[in-house]
């Protein structure tokens, strides 16, 4: 027969081993959100669509509407994101895709810098909620890395 205190006993810890340690000081955190950070601007940076591909991945053939595109562009110059950045953020996204969906929705969007009251209205929860989800899944990609 089992003792309901050895049950209760083997939950607390089971819960102990599931919840983060805490044993990242308050820079590792930090360094991890700017981090977070950069992945995000340069996720922003890769190109979007088939007129931002570099020269020799597109067809030859003129196009009118690129051409269109290109003279409204004017001189702009785009900075592409480079290879190690890349490296970094396909990194951060393999964190990221193991949590929990709105832990990831918490975390990509602060890394984006939305408000906390965006967050708010999209969940209805409040800020003190979300927060805690946040730093436990800070805790989490830490803890992975």
């Amino acid at each position: 027969m089992f003792n309901l205190a050895t049950v209760v006993f083997n939950l607390i810890e089971e819960a102990e081993v599931k919840m983060p340690s805490q044993e990242f000081n308050s820079i590792d955190i930090n360094q991890l959100k700017m981090d977070l950070e950069r992945a995000a601007i340069t996720l922003k940076r890769l190109p979007r669509n088939y007129l931002d591909k570099p020269t020799g991945i597109r067809s030859n053939w003129s196009d009118f509407a690129q051409n269109q595109i290109r003279m409204a562009k004017g001189r702009q110059t785009v900075i592409h994101p480079s290879s190690e950045e890349i490296d970094q953020l396909e990194i951060f996204l393999t964190y990221i895709i193991t949590l929990a969906e709105i832990e990831r929705i918490v975390v990509w969007a602060r890394a984006n810098r939305l408000p906390w009251s965006f967050l708010q209205q999209k969940f209805n929860r409040s800020r003190s909620h979300l927060t805690s989800i946040y730093k436990k899944s800070l805790f989490k990609i830490m803890a992975k890395k």
